[in-house]
């Protein structure tokens, strides 16, 4: 079997299997319209976009960055600038990639301070 191939299998039987790193969210563009999927998020604030947008503060609102790794075909691919609700919490789409039948999302996403 082709590595490509392989790589392809794993996306499901490893990186995201719920006894492994995945774990179920709700997705999608508005209420009543998100997907429950198997997904990792990874909010790892050294990451590229982390290091422009989490930074940046007023008023209050810290904002922070978060990847969504997912399965190709799961959701939509969502355009640049889209807002997404991952569990109901409010994210602006930074950017999308295809990695080897997944789908890999950067978010920004708004804390609000106390």
């Amino acid at each position: 079997m082709p590595i490509k191939d392989m790589f392809c299998e794993d996306v499901c039987d490893v990186f995201l299997n719920l006894d492994e790193f995945a774990e179920w969210h709700d997705i999608g563009p508005r209420a009543g319209m998100a997907r429950r999927v198997r997904c990792v998020i990874d909010k790892n604030e050294t990451s590229d976009i982390a290091s422009v947008v989490v930074a940046r503060f007023s008023e209050g609102v810290a904002e922070g960055s978060i990847r969504v790794y997912l399965r190709q075909g799961d959701i939509p691919r969502p355009a640049i600038g889209e807002i997404l609700r991952i569990d109901g919490s409010l994210h602006i789409v930074q950017r999308t990639s295809l990695e080897m039948g997944m789908l890999v999302i950067e978010l920004s996403e708004n804390e609000h301070g106390s």
